[in-house]
């Protein structure tokens, strides 16, 4: 850089955040390969792959019967109840109970004093049996006449079934739990929850109310409650080798296929990043917090990234161009004050790869000095093109040519590729020399980056 430069950027330095690390190890970690690493594993596809999330604890039920009539949450079967069976809840509470034969049907009605999101499940239910779970609603007070229904959470031998509504205005609301052909003489929980906090998203707490997304996006969604679900629907047109990631919160994302089966062995942990062949289909993501640990106002982030494999790298430089240049280093670009980086995103099958997100540091390996750092995407043919500035040196090399004396620092270029939060290697990068508009020469490093001449200065020496 300018001689100039360098002083602003040294009288500027506490305004910079400082990324310091040496060439050698400052890339950020890779993607684990699709043949091993952090790989889920895929389940069998039978009955018995549903994915049992319980995140209700038995301990804080409250018993249907002979509960003590001063208990703010008591339950009174109502006077209406006879076929089938009818009890009156409390908003806002969990409670056991049991499917019989003589009674497979049990109703549950409550009401909300106010505007919000009502959320009910069942939890817990015992294995081999399929509970349903219904909610129907009316205006607060109007007759039995007005009730309708609110959807509906029916996946066959699910371990938890759950359904949320929407009101602007108090409500009162049945909940319904039926058994599908067969019941356990087992306990299950049955609980309601409120908010008056939630995101345009909602209600989408069941595969039938799912919110539409596309296949590779970032979904950015918030939960409203311990309990909360979010749902989400898409189509993959064609199969595709990506990377999953959910960061925000302390929150699990699982994938299920369009029969409501979960295709993996485990959840996707926030902070993580998933490598995954992911096959032509309709899925569903739920998202949900594993501890119960809900901030409303903080939202997640789950994105679906197709993976890069190779990236080709071009540089514009302000001195000669694309060429390549010896100072007694060795064969590197050289930039004087800053470059146009381009080239192409190549996915796992050779084919051009659109919405990469890449990252480009541009490191002088000076402890008080800051690194340069651009960001771009690739467009829908894979291409990529973005400008690059190169940090600030002190010119401790030289290099005597036919007419100007150049004073440098050996400095190295970066490149990451981003998914969701986290920093990644490129697996393959090809570099590539132009001259006179043609790649004249090429080669191939896994170190995700390269070293480059940073001119300091040049003098004129005749």
């Amino acid at each position: 850089m300018r001689y100039f430069s360098c002083i602003t950027a040294l009288l500027t330095v506490s305004c910079y955040l400082i990324l310091q690390s040496a060439y050698s190890d400052a890339a950020p970690p890779l993607i684990p390969d699709f043949s091993s690493g952090k790989l889920l594993k895929n389940n069998p596809m039978n009955i018995e792959s549903h994915m049992a999330i319980d995140r209700i604890r038995k301990d804080t039920d409250q018993e249907l019967k002979n509960n003590p009539a001063q208990l703010l949450n008591q339950i009174s079967q109502s006077a209406e109840s006879t076929d089938p069976l009818m009890y009156t809840i409390n908003l806002g509470y969990q409670y056991s109970d049991v499917l019989t034969a003589d009674a497979p049907e049990h109703w549950y009605l409550f009401s909300s004093a106010e505007a919000g999101k009502v959320t009910v499940f069942a939890s817990n239910i015992p294995e081999a049996v399929t509970y349903k779970v219904y909610l129907f609603s009316k205006p607060f007070g109007a007759s039995a006449s007005e009730y309708i229904s609110e959807g509906a959470s029916t996946t066959i031998r699910a371990a938890h079934q759950q359904i949320s509504a929407i009101s602007s205005d108090k409500r009162d609301y049945i909940m319904v739990v039926t058994a599908d052909n067969a019941v356990s003489n087992e306990s299950f929980s049955i609980g309601t929850v409120f908010s008056t906090q939630y995101d345009a998203n909602e209600p989408n707490d069941s595969f039938s109310q799912a919110t539409g997304v596309e296949a590779m996006s970032d979904i950015t969604a918030t939960l409203d409650n311990d309990y909360d679900i979010d749902i989400f629907k898409f189509t993959q047109p064609t199969q595709k080798n990506v990377v999953i990631s959910i960061t925000g919160g302390d929150y699990n994302a699982v994938l299920f296929n369009e029969n409501g089966q979960n295709l993996y062995d485990k959840p996707f942990e926030s902070g993580q990043s998933y490598a995954q062949t992911l096959p032509a289909g309709n899925y569903y993501w739920e998202v949900y917090s594993p501890s119960n640990n809900v901030i409303a106002s903080e939202p997640y982030t789950l994105s679906t990234t197709e993976y890069l494999a190779q990236l080709s790298l071009q540089m514009e430089t302000d001195q000669y161009g694309g060429h390549w240049l010896d100072y007694g280093d060795g064969q590197y670009f050289a930039i004087y004050q800053s470059a146009y980086v381009k080239g192409r995103a190549i996915n796992k099958d050779g084919k051009p790869l659109a919405g990469a997100k890449l990252q480009f540091t541009l490191s002088n390996g000076i402890t008080n000095l800051p690194d340069q750092v651009s960001y771009t995407t690739t467009d829908e043919n894979g291409y990529y093109r973005v400008k690059a500035i190169s940090p600030a040196g002190y010119g401790r090399k030289h290099f005597y040519g036919p007419v100007m004396t150049y004073y440098y620092d050996l400095f190295s270029l970066q490149v990451a590729v981003l998914y969701g939060s986290g920093q990644y290697k490129v697996p393959s990068l090809l570099v590539q020399e132009v001259r006179n508009s043609k790649v004249s020469a090429e080669y191939t490093t896994t170190r995700s980056g390269f070293t480059y001449y940073d001119i300091y200065i040049m003098k004129y020496h005749g």
